[in-house]
Order: C-alpha cells, then sequence, then structure tokens
C-alpha cells in the first residue's frame, strides 16, 4: 500500500468513527463517546491484570499473521535504551519486528475499535480474542507505535481529544530507522512508571514456547542493558522437530490434537 493511500485512511478514520480533524463537529458531540468511555475503562481494568500478557500477546500475533514462501518467519524482541520514536519521557524502546506480509486495511480497523477481532471464526488477524490482544501493550507504553505496509501510526492512552486514547490513531510524518528494514514494526517506547521488568520478562520466556508455535520458526531476543542475546529456531516437519537454542540442540515429537467448541 503507497503511503499516501495508508495516511488518507487513518485521516478517515479520525474522521467518519471519532469525529475528529473535523471543523464542523466536535467529538464531545458525537452520542457513543460517553459509552466508548466506558468500555475502554471496563477494558483497561483486564489489560493491567498480567504484566506478562502483552508477550504472549505479541507472540501469538506474530504467529498468526500470513507470510509469503521466501519469509523467514522471525520475531524480534529488541529492548533499547533509547527511544526512536522520540517520546518525550520515555525510558528506552522495546522493538518488535517481524516479517509478515503487512496490516491490511481491515486490520488497521480493528485496532481502532473494541471488541472487532479479525480472528474471529479462525483466529487469523493481528489484535487478539475479543479485541483485547494488542491493547496489552498499554501496560508498558503509552505511544504504541505500529509501522507496517505503507502505515505509519501511533495511539496515546493520554489523548485529549475524544478520552479514546486506546483505540484512535494519530499518524506518524517520520519512520524511525529501526523499522525500515522489517516489513512489520511495532515501537512501544517504554513508560517509566510501569513497574514492569521488560528484560527480565524477555529472559524468562522459555525456547521451548516456540514449539508449540504454527508459523514463526526463529524467535530472537535482545537486550544490551542486561546482555541477553539470544535466538532460537525450529525446524522440522510431521511432528520431529529440532530447536536450536544457546549454541545447543533438542530434538522433540509434537502431537497436536484440534479440539471443537
Amino acid at each position: 500500500m503507497k503511503r499516501e493511500e495508508a495516511k488518507q485512511h487513518i485521516d478517515e478514520i479520525r474522521r467518519e468513527r471519532f469525529w475528529l480533524d473535523d471543523a464542523s463537529r466536535l467529538p464531545s458531540q458525537n452520542p457513543l463517546m460517553a459509552m466508548l468511555r466506558r468500555a475502554l475503562n471496563q477494558l483497561a481494568t483486564g489489560i493491567f491484570e498480567h504484566s506478562h500478557h502483552y508477550v504472549f500477546e505479541l507472540t501469538q500475533n506474530a504467529d498468526d499473521n500470513h507470510y509469503t514462501e521466501k519469509a523467514e518467519r522471525f520475531l524480534k524482541f529488541v529492548l533499547l535504551e533509547d527511544d526512536p520514536t522520540g517520546t518525550p519521557g520515555s525510558r528506552g524502546c522495546l522493538c518488535v519486528l517481524n516479517d509478515e506480509t503487512g496490516f491490511e486495511k481491515e486490520h488497521v480497523e480493528s485496532l481502532c475499535d473494541i471488541g472487532n477481532s479479525t480472528k474471529q471464526g479462525n483466529r487469523e488477524g493481528y489484535i487478539g480474542e475479543k479485541g483485547i490482544g494488542f491493547k496489552s501493550v498499554f501496560l508498558i507504553s503509552d505511544h504504541p507505535h505500529v509501522i507496517s505496509n505503507g502505515y505509519s501510526f501511533h495511539f496515546r492512552r493520554d489523548n485529549c481529544d475524544a478520552g479514546l486514547g486506546y483505540i484512535v490513531p494519530h499518524w506518524n510524518e517520520d519512520i524511525p530507522t529501526v523499522a525500515e528494514n522489517s516489513p512489520t514494526a511495532i515501537l512501544l517506547p517504554l513508560r517509566s512508571a510501569s513497574g514492569v521488568d521488560v528484560a527480565k520478562q524477555l529472559a524468562d520466556i522459555e525456547p521451548e514456547c516456540i514449539l508449540f508455535l504454527r508459523r514463526l520458526r526463529s524467535i530472537e531476543l535482545a537486550a544490551a542493558k542486561t546482555g541477553l542475546n539470544r535466538t532460537v529456531r525450529c525446524s522440522g516437519t510431521d511432528g520431529f522437530f529440532d530447536l536450536d537454542a544457546d549454541g545447543t540442540r533438542a530434538s522433540y515429537f509434537v502431537h497436536r490434537k484440534e479440539h471443537s467448541c
């Protein structure tokens, strides 16, 4: 998607859904605003129950994404001491990089919604069950950035325009260098008072978790401050897999069984 087309789509969402950037209407006049604020407040309660939730959601979302035949199918968590987005007050940034095919219009619209997931029915999509998956990133970041397929936008948890910071998108004019060579990048400027030790949570990810994913073939974890530099790779078919992690290879047999609801 061309960048100008992506920007027009973001402008359309702000104008048509939230009555923003339109001088003839005010967000306070939208009869749905009060209801949406209440729903988001209830949603936030669930988001902050588990400090590690965002790691699992981002990993699961990457595994559910679509990939070309030539894709390496990687997911990278890179913890930076500096924030490439330049968000005021941030304390570093968690960069989540993935070589999936990229966000389409329907995926962006789902991020800007409540409970409208593209995973319904077959788990395919980007935002998790019941639409709360992606929003778990607000546990550690007030201004998550999404850069993919011509799109470059962010959310502001403390958005004053409509009081709907979790779902109102803001266009980014600039793309940080760290995101230029990755088809999809989610940049999470870290909130200093989050109380979450992101580096420790990355280090706690067990190498064997990749065995239970369907599409991802490698997960990279890096945090320069703590010296974390781990790459986990998985290869194999028909239930027999080789797992390479920290210079050690192990073989596994994985049996999957589908459960009908």
